[in-house]
């Protein structure tokens, strides 16, 4: 997940997918990768599944403020 946030950092959007889909088959219960993932897939403009990533980190764990602003950040 760090590598992934680093690219992600840099603006290497597709490695930083890479990552971040690696990190969700390792952890599928992390609503920190799937808030991360959503906004990646929001930069690369594919809204359905940037959605469906926001949906699922707020399901995880709805105390996570940063996966609203994405899922804000989705809707403005």
């Amino acid at each position: 997940m760090m590598l992934g946030k680093a690219y992600h950092k840099k603006g290497d959007t597709k490695t930083a997918l890479e990552m971040f889909e690696k990190a969700v088959e390792l952890n599928k219960n992390s609503p920190f990768v799937f808030g991360t993932r959503a906004e990646i897939y929001l930069k690369m403009g594919l809204i359905d599944k940037a959605i469906e990533d926001a949906e699922k980190s707020i399901t995880l764990n709805p105390n996570i403020g940063y996966t609203y602003k994405v899922l804000g950040d989705i809707y403005n």
